[in-house]
């Protein structure tokens, strides 16, 4: 059986947009989770704006206004645009990129850690 250059064409851009949309479905839903992570901060800000603590609360305001732009900024950026982006932040900063991926992947462990415990309490 021969296989045609166009067949092998289609099979991959068949391939390349099935990847592209889980891509892009994982994007959304990671500025999903960080939409909920910045309500969780905003929300504890808030409490300890309450309780007088006025410094953390602000802190915790603000870090919930940033995570907030990051997730605007995931759901409202393609995926090519992203990694160019990251790229060429990377390639200026390098060490602010690997110290904020390493800080990222630590905040998003423990976020993730803690919502699959509600969601799971047996574990």
């Amino acid at each position: 059986m021969a296989v045609y250059p166009s067949t092998v064409q289609q099979t991959n851009a068949q391939t390349r947009g099935q990847v592209q949309g889980l891509i892009t479905e994982q994007k959304d839903r990671f500025a999903g989770r960080l939409g909920g992570l910045a309500g969780a901060l905003r929300e504890a800000g808030e409490k300890l704006d309450q309780q007088d603590e006025y410094s953390l609360g602000r802190f915790a305001i603000g870090a919930a206004d940033r995570v907030d732009r990051v997730a605007f900024y995931l759901r409202n950026r393609p995926m090519t645009g992203v990694v160019h982006d990251a790229e060429t932040f990377a390639r200026r900063r390098p060490d602010l990129f690997l110290g904020g991926a390493f800080v990222a992947g630590l905040l998003l462990a423990r976020f993730l850690k803690a919502s699959s415990l509600k969601e799971n309490p047996s574990w």
